[in-house]
């Protein structure tokens, strides 16, 4: 393995240490104190600068992930409340959702409460609160290579209401700053039943910031709501959605031909018209960059991809990023400057990757406000405005008994 700048076998990084564990490993705790008593967790180090908590009473969902010592993700005000205190019904969700690196919305119903087929939904869905049983945490060595393994399964069951079973796997590496994460979703009833899922990560302070960029991969991009900032380029529909075959022309592969600013937009402003395009979409910094700085951004195309400081009363805003690569799909957060211990700053860049083919949809959750201040990115099958709009639009997926869907993703710190 490679760890603080060289290569080691097992016996010689063995040969340093009483344990691995001074390094990095696996250590199970829990919280003893008010809305936290009783909740189980377990920490995650990797000894290369990634360290993060797992929450097996909530889903097996991850609370609190660092790098150096310094916050990536953002965590809500009630911070990791056990879910004894969860109020099903309407909004309840939002007075015990941990917040965290990445909270889990389904396995039923994902987004606003919902009616349907005679059954009421809370506000996305169970997941986040269901404790999880044969939990394993495991680390071992496959050679030269020490690994940490961490799983169980979260199951979602109501007598005449169906039975969905998940499957999780997390993994990370000594000396890597890698998470991987397989999960396998099952009925495991005998009727067909709704499944909305949606990965619900929280990036927070001191990641984001006005220094921040975002890029995203090629999409067709809906405001949720019709006050949202617009976005996209000429050749956008009625409804904001971006013509995916402008957006495909613009990946680095085929240059910006045809990528031309709207009717009346004659310079319209960005913060940076060429960052905003080049790294939300990915071009190439070659010779087509000339062309891209004659060319237009929609006056909302800045807004997708940069960040601000908190803002008191300030609204959140969602937009639908529909993938059009179905195989994978990746965001990038850069931050020039994340503190580290002594005042010192370093460069990092948090990748998300995942896979497209199960979850094709991408949503994006802007909440600069004060008091949160928080950038949701949202690997998803579904949007998050619940099950009876989802069946009403045709999105809604239904898994047959028996049958089962994989989904997987992996975050990566540089």
């Amino acid at each position: 393995m490679r760890l603080y700048g060289r290569e080691w076998t097992r016996r010689q990084l063995e040969a340093h240490v009483g344990r691995v564990e001074q390094i990095g490993g696996i250590r199970r705790f829990t919280g003893v104190e008010g809305r936290e008593q009783g909740l189980e967790f377990i920490e995650i180090r990797t000894g290369a600068g990634l360290a993060y908590t797992i929450t097996p009473t909530k889903g097996l969902d991850f609370s609190l992930a660092e790098f150096g010592g310094t916050p990536i993700s953002w965590q809500a005000a009630g911070g990791d409340v056990h879910p004894m205190y969860y109020e099903p019904e309407g909004t309840g969700w939002l007075r015990s959702a941990s917040g965290g690196l990445m909270m889990t919305c389904g396995l039923t119903h994902v987004g606003t409460p919902s009616a349907y087929e005679g059954k009421s939904y809370g506000m996305h869905g169970r997941a986040h609160h269901l404790p999880a049983r044969q939990v394993a945490a495991e680390g071992r060595w496959n050679g030269d290579e020490y690994e940490m393994v961490i799983r169980g399964i979260v199951e979602e069951t109501a007598m005449f209401g169906g039975h969905l079973r998940l499957h999780r796997e997390i993994r990370s590496w000594l000396g890597e700053n890698r998470i991987t994460v397989t999960d396998i979703v099952e009925n495991a009833g005998f009727e067909p039943l709704p499944h909305m899922l949606l990965y619900h990560f929280n990036f927070g302070y001191p990641l984001m910031t006005p220094d921040t960029r975002m890029q995203f991969p090629p999409a067709a991009i809906v405001p949720r709501d019709a006050g949202a900032a617009p976005v996209g380029l000429k050749g956008m529909g009625r409804e904001g959605q971006i013509v995916p075959e402008r957006v495909e022309g613009m990946k680095g592969l085929g240059g910006p031909e045809g990528l031309e600013g709207p009717d009346g937009l004659e310079g319209a402003e960005c913060l940076n018209e060429l960052e905003s395009l080049a790294g939300l979409y990915g071009l190439d910094e070659s010779g087509r960059v000339e062309e891209l700085k004659r060319q237009k951004a929609v006056d909302g195309l800045s807004v997708l991809n940069q960040w601000q400081l908190p803002e008191p009363g300030c609204a959140e805003a969602v937009y639908y990023h529909e993938l059009l690569d179905r195989d994978t799909a990746e965001v990038k957060l850069h931050q020039p400057f994340f503190p580290q211990a002594g005042g010192r700053s370093v460069p990092l860049t948090v990748s998300l990757r995942w896979s497209s083919q199960t979850l094709p949809y991408l949503v994006q959750w802007k909440m600069p406000g004060a008091g949160m201040h928080v950038l949701g990115i949202e690997p998803a099958n579904c949007r998050v405005e619940g099950i009876a709009k989802e069946a009403e639009e045709g999105r809604l997926v239904i898994l047959q008994p028996g049958q089962t869907v994989d989904y997987s993703w992996e975050l990566n710190i540089d």
